[in-house]
């Protein structure tokens, strides 16, 4: 997933804008996201994979105007979260700032998505896949044949050596 969020337009104005390509379908889809996380520019934008189905984007910094006026609190850090709905379509979910992240429920439902992401992770992708054990097998086997012809032809090199 990639993210493009505020930025100056070609007048040098802050763009309010916020976009997310999706790498699978070759599309781009617009956010509708506070005016608080994008209209910025000169800002740090980070996303995080809580899970398949959540990430959070981290926008950190920047300027809201072209004269250099600093973003300041409590929007200096914001963490927005997408979620990825029935229909396969990214929402925008909660946007907390710089107060609201040190907050008990943000602690909470950092936590929970960390526990979500970390079931996810051990169901889907710890499991083995079908032919994964086969494939290796067959590949230590190759390699295994490989170290043995090598080293018959080394042993034969070193004797035709010592024969002659």
């Amino acid at each position: 997933m990639l993210v493009i969020s505020g930025g100056l337009d070609k007048n040098k104005d802050t763009s309010d804008d916020c976009w997310i390509f999706n790498i699978t379908q070759h599309s781009w889809i617009k956010l509708a996201v506070p005016h608080s996380v994008s209209k910025r520019w000169g800002h740090s934008l980070s996303v995080f994979i809580m899970s398949p189905h959540c990430v959070w984007i981290i926008t950190v910094g920047g300027f809201v105007d072209e004269s250099l006026t600093l973003v300041t609190d409590p929007n200096i850090a914001t963490v927005t979260e997408l979620v990825l709905n029935s229909k396969g379509e990214w929402t925008v979910g909660d946007t907390l700032d710089t107060n609201e992240m040190t907050g008990e429920y943000y602690k909470r439902k950092y936590q929970q998505e960390l526990q979500t992401g970390r079931r996810i992770w051990l169901e889907e992708y710890q499991k083995p896949r079908k032919g994964d054990t086969a494939d290796i097998e067959q590949t230590v086997q190759a390699l295994m044949k490989s170290l043995k012809r090598r080293r018959r032809k080394r042993r034969e090199k070193l004797f035709t050596l010592i024969l002659n």
